[in-house]
């Protein structure tokens, strides 16, 4: 393994920049940082933070520095001069708008939060994509390059025998063509190579990484509460978070047809020329009734809202659901295959020695040897491809674990 990645960073030309080959976590941190859609959407929530401490600002009472001149005329032009007040208005009541719009902004900024878990989780699962991708193009290498080293050393070896006298001609004409259609083979598996390298680079917004293969390991599947996991899922508490600020929002246009009853009071300040220096208060009440209709139907729309966004949800759920089912699926299928071929490799490889061995003695044709020789080859590029296809179905089932658990209240 050593030897390949050393000869793969050869055939890249492209280091990387710390110098360390990349595990998947490492790729994923990487991405994160690098993401700009990542960056975007970070200032998506900080904005809905600032409209929430926006709407609770709402509460607190307006300040206002007055300065004036008044001018009149009756008999005579008057002035009488500059004058200055500090006004104060506070809300008393506003039928509970200010609350609900609060609850509303307090909502959306929640729901922003889960939208950017739900964005991390999308990238994590394109990373996955990604360097599993890279990781199997590079076995498909390694493969088809023993492959093709197997099948040269088998064509020496005929050419002595045919010299000999041992084989004939043709058979070492069968083992060329095949070494010929090994090397086509390498180049396009060169070619896969740098493509899925690409692709790593490109989710990861960075120069192309020289991962580390996965190795089959006993690891644990991840232990997951399907009805937990669903319901927990960031983006279906995005959702339920977009519903909630909808009801709030409902809510706050029902409020508005309330009386709205705020306290206001003046100081005028200073001194001569100034006539006044005392205290004024105000309680004053308004009760808007009537607005050409546009509350109650707006109301009438937020409930169209609400209702579009509550089957929404029952959709994604749905969605959520077979998504969990199919990767959990994929999961426990990847890991008996790997079994099955591991069993299947290690028999193929036994096969394959006893194969070259009974030729020599003149008990198998070079046919069933060079049989043999591809059928290891194929069964070897089929384990391998499995065993990075179960390591990346239990990175996806993870990353649906640790989204659960990740966002906000």
């Amino acid at each position: 393994m050593a030897t390949f990645l050393f000869s793969f960073i050869s055939l890249l030309h492209a280091g990387d920049v710390t110098g360390t080959a990349k595990s998947y976590q490492d790729c994923v941190g990487i991405a994160l940082q690098n993401s700009i859609e990542y960056r975007i959407q970070s200032e998506t929530l900080n904005r809905a933070n600032l409209e929430r401490l926006k709407a609770i600002g709402g509460l607190l009472p307006d300040i206002t520095l007055n300065h004036y001149r008044y001018y009149g005329y009756e008999t005579s032009f008057s002035d009488d001069g500059w004058g200055s007040s500090v006004s104060a208005t506070q809300p008393v009541f506003y039928g509970f708008s200010k609350l609900f719009t609060i609850s509303e902004k307090d909502r959306l900024a929640v729901s922003r939060e889960w939208n950017l878990a739900k964005l991390k989780k999308n990238i994590a699962e394109d990373v996955a994509d990604a360097f599993f991708g890279l990781a199997s193009a590079q076995a498909d290498l390694l493969n088809t390059r023993d492959a093709y080293e197997i099948m040269t050393d088998r064509v020496k070896e005929l050419k002595n025998r045919e010299a000999l006298g041992k084989s004939r001609l043709s058979e070492l004409y069968a083992a060329q063509a095949r070494a010929s259609v090994l090397a086509a083979q390498l180049k396009q598996a060169e070619t896969a190579v740098l493509a899925a390298s690409d692709k790593l680079a490109f989710v990861m917004n960075a120069d192309s990484p020289v991962i580390i293969q996965p190795v089959l390991a006993d690891t644990a599947p991840p232990e997951i509460d399907a009805d937990k996991t669903i319901k927990s899922q960031p983006e279906i508490k995005a959702m339920e978070a977009d519903i909630e600020a909808e009801s709030s929002r409902i809510n706050s246009l029902h409020a508005d047809f309330l009386p709205q009853i705020y306290l206001s009071a003046t100081k005028e300040i200073g001194g001569n020329p100034y006539t006044a220096a005392g205290y004024e208060f105000a309680l004053m009440a308004q009760w808007p009734f009537f607005e050409g209709g546009s509350r109650v139907l707006e109301a009438m729309k937020g409930y169209s809202t609400e209702e579009s966004l509550k089957q929404e949800k029952l959709l994604l759920l749905k969605t959520v659901l077979y998504d969990l089912k199919a990767k959990t699926r994929n999961y426990e299928a990847s890991m008996e295959r790997v079994k099955a071929l591991k069993d299947a490799y290690e028999k193929s490889k036994l096969s394959c020695d006893l194969q070259q061995k009974d030729y020599r003695y003149g008990m198998a044709t070079n046919i069933e040897v060079m049989q043999a020789m591809a059928d290891l080859t194929d069964i070897k590029s089929s384990y391998d491809r499995e065993l990075i296809t179960r390591e990346k179905n239990r990175a996806l089932l993870n990353i649906m674990s640790e989204a659960a658990g990740g966002g906000s209240k």
